[in-house]
C-alpha cells in the first residue's frame, strides 16, 4: 500500500447543533455498519437512520468513503491510546514485559471486537480509497512511533531485546494486527482469552533480552 500523502478527515464542526448532527450520522453509519454490513453505508440510508435529509449529509460528509474515514480514525485513535497506556515506561516497570505485553494484546482485542464492523470495513476499502488509505498510514506511523518508543525504553532498563527497535516494532505491530481475525471477533470468550495469551506469549518471546548463548 501506498505511503501516506496528507490526510484529509471530516472533523467535529463548531457549534452545539453542527456537532449534534455529525455525530448522529457517524453513529448511523456505525449502526449501518453493525447490522447490514458495508453495502449498507449509503448517504441516503445513512441519513435516514439519522432522521436528517440526504442533504444533509453531504454537508458533513464528500461521500460515504470520508464518513468511513472518520468512523475508522477515531477508533484507531481510541484503540491507539489504549495501547499507548499499556506499553508505557510505567506499565513495564510496574508489570514487566509479559504484563505490558497481556494488557496491551487484552486492550487491541477488546476494540476489535467492539468496533469490528468500522475497522473491517475500511480496511476492506483501503486499497481503493486515498482517505481511508491514508488514515490508516497515519496511524500506522503514530503506533509504530510509540512501539518503538516502547521497546527502546525497555531496553535501556534491560527488560526488552537490545535491537534495532524499528524492525522489532514492526514485527510486533504485524502479530497484533492478526488479531483482526474471525476467530478473535466472533470466538467465544474462553477461546479468545486463549489465543490472546498465546500472542501475548509469542510477543514475549520475540521482545525478551536475549540471554547468554543465544543467537
Amino acid at each position: 500500500m501506498k505511503e501516506p500523502s496528507t490526510p484529509v478527515v471530516s472533523a467535529a464542526p463548531h457549534g452545539a447543533k453542527a456537532r449534534a448532527t455529525f455525530e448522529s450520522l457517524l453513529g448511523a453509519g456505525e449502526r449501518l455498519l453493525a447490522s447490514q454490513g458495508p453495502a449498507s453505508l449509503t448517504s441516503t440510508a445513512v441519513a435516514a437512520e439519522a432522521g436528517v435529509a440526504t442533504g444533509t449529509f453531504y454537508t458533513y460528509f464528500a461521500d460515504k468513503d470520508a464518513l468511513l474515514a472518520a468512523l475508522f480514525a477515531r477508533r484507531l485513535d481510541e484503540l491507539a491510546g489504549v495501547v499507548d497506556a499499556e506499553l508505557s515506561a510505567e506499565a513495564l516497570l510496574d508489570r514487566g514485559l509479559r504484563g505490558a505485553l497481556d494488557g496491551a494484546v487484552e486492550a487491541v482485542v477488546a476494540g476489535y471486537r467492539a468496533h469490528s464492523a468500522v475497522i473491517r470495513a475500511a480496511l476492506g476499502r483501503v486499497p481503493d480509497s486515498p482517505v481511508l488509505r491514508d488514515v490508516y498510514w497515519a496511524r500506522h506511523a503514530t503506533v509504530l512511533d510509540g512501539a518503538r518508543r516502547f521497546i527502546e525504553r525497555g531496553a535501556r532498563a534491560g527488560l526488552v531485546r537490545d535491537g534495532d527497535s524499528r524492525s522489532l516494532a514492526q514485527a510486533l505491530l504485524v502479530v497484533v494486527q492478526g488479531l483482526n481475525h474471525p476467530v478473535v471477533l466472533a470466538g467465544r470468550p474462553a477461546e479468545v482469552r486463549a489465543v490472546a495469551a498465546h500472542v501475548a506469549e509469542a510477543l514475549h518471546g520475540m521482545l525478551s533480552p536475549l540471554r547468554a548463548g543465544d543467537a
